[in-house]
């Protein structure tokens, strides 16, 4: 990628590859990191005065601000001053820089995009059952008392229960892992051996 091709992908619509193989126009990634701001993913919802919650994605609202200090400092460093207008128009100024600043500032515009793309493609919390692990045996770990295990059922889109051959696990105590038809255990643990495994999560 050139520094003129990321920073069109950040502030311009762009065709981006589905999982499916096929192209498809994609919001501006700076508007996408936007609407993330204001996102329940993955996150916590802020108090309200009237009882009603905020919601609030800090991981998103942490790169967008990184990305406007990212972006007034390095065109500090380059101009010798501060920039007064908005992101959007100091970014069409860096389209036609040229020779090492061109090249610097495309690492410092690819990191960005790697930074909004795992922001937008987080993963869902995995499921926590407190069981014993397999492997070692223990039920918790840390000063927290945290859960040794979790379970990712999640599909590749984040949105719906995959099927059981793709799901994974692994105890943060000992550090096994397991995956697919290795996780027949989990429906012996929690003494469901005639519950289908798609939804042994279900289970109290």
């Amino acid at each position: 990628m050139t520094l003129s091709s990321n920073i069109h992908q950040l502030i311009n619509e762009h065709m981006t590859q589905a999982d499916d193989g096929s192209f498809v126009l994609a919001a501006p990634l700076l508007v996408q990191l936007r609407a993330a701001c204001a996102s329940t993913h993955g996150n916590h919802t802020g108090g309200g005065g009237q009882g009603v919650g905020l919601a609030i994605n800090s991981a998103a609202i942490a790169i967008e601000t990184r990305i406007q200090q990212d972006a007034l400092a390095e065109h500090y460093e380059h101009a010798g001053n501060e920039y007064q207008g908005n992101l959007i128009d100091l970014l069409k100024t860096w389209s036609t820089l040229q020779g090492e600043w061109s090249t610097y500032l495309e690492a410092v515009t690819n990191e960005w995009i790697t930074l909004i793309k795992e922001t937008l493609e987080q993963r869902r919390p995995p499921w926590r059952p407190t069981l014993n692990c397999p492997a070692c045996n223990g039920r918790f770990h840390g000063p927290e008392r945290e859960p040794n295990l979790w379970l990712d059922y999640w599909d590749h889109n984040n949105e719906q229960m995959a099927h059981p051959s793709k799901w994974t696990a692994g105890c943060d105590g000992c550090g096994a892992n397991w995956e697919g038809d290795e996780l027949n255990w989990l429906r012996a643990a929690t003494n469901t051996p005639n519950t289908p495994v798609a939804q042994v999560t279900q289970v109290s």
